[in-house]
């Protein structure tokens, strides 16, 4: 099982998914194709359920 660390922090929205499993949906083996589809999967259900937060730094403005 191929294992991601992240040491940027978590992923932010805009951010691509890791190349390495966009290519190894496509690879030969079974396994690495696995580990690359749940890769992908888990970086989809990270962006789509955390919250929408302005980033550090930018200054909240009213709607």
């Amino acid at each position: 099982m191929v294992q991601t660390v992240i040491v940027n922090g978590p992923l932010r929205r805009g951010q691509l998914t890791p190349a390495w499993a966009l290519i190894g949906l496509t690879a030969p083996r079974e396994a690495l194709r696995e580990d690359a589809a749940r890769c992908v999967a888990n970086h989809l259900c990270e962006a789509l359920t955390r919250p929408d937060r302005p980033p550090e730094g930018q200054l909240p403005l009213p709607l």
